[in-house]
């Protein structure tokens, strides 16, 4: 099981879709983490964050943990 990344954290976005608003590149700061998942998820020990964007003025999004990366 891996951690979460701390509160704080300094992260990118990485594998966006067609749909997202916010792209790959995109800089953010992790305000939570939760998880890990549960095994009947499907994804056990992953988890999920609230970033805030610094592209979206303050709103923390939630994330899938698969979809960030610390920044560098």
């Amino acid at each position: 099981m891996d951690s979460p990344l701390p509160c704080g954290a300094r992260v990118m976005k990485i594998n966006s879709t067609a749909l997202d608003t916010i792209r790959d590149g995109a800089l953010g700061t992790v305000k939570e983490a939760i998880g890990p998942a549960l095994p009947e998820s499907g994804a056990p020990g992953t988890f999920g964050y609230f970033v805030e964007w610094q592209d979206l003025g303050g709103v923390p999004v939630f994330i899938a943990g698969s979809r960030i990366r610390p920044a560098d």
